[in-house]
């Protein structure tokens, strides 16, 4: 490659978010306060599984409709914390690699 091409390769790869580990925004997991504010409208109870899956899906959708029209949100992840997986996004240039205490506990 030439050096204009060496720089502008170098310059995108600057660019590429990192997501290690867990979320820490969107909400932050290891803080109880961001993650009581974030499903503060999220209604479960122990008594009723079939309620606690349309409450569930329902916040779910509720935040997907809440973001159309605003900016990329480029710190939300597109998994739950516990989910152990990595990934390369090309089209939201981001590098996810993602897994949870426990798990790295059993790997070793």
């Amino acid at each position: 490659m030439d050096d204009e091409t060496t720089d502008k390769a170098i310059e995108k790869v600057h660019k590429i978010v990192q997501k290690i580990g867990y979320p820490t925004k969107s909400p932050d997991i290891m803080n109880p306060d961001s993650l009581a504010s974030f499903y503060k409208k999220l209604s479960v109870s122990s008594n009723t599984f079939f309620a606690n899956a349309l409450s569930a899906r329902a916040f779910d959708v509720n935040e997907e409709w809440s973001a159309l029209g605003k900016p990329v949100d480029r710190e939300a992840w597109g998994m739950t914390a516990s989910t152990v997986n990595a990934y390369y996004n090309p089209s939201g240039a981001e590098i996810v690699v993602s897994w949870h205490n426990h798990v790295t506990a059993e790997l070793y």
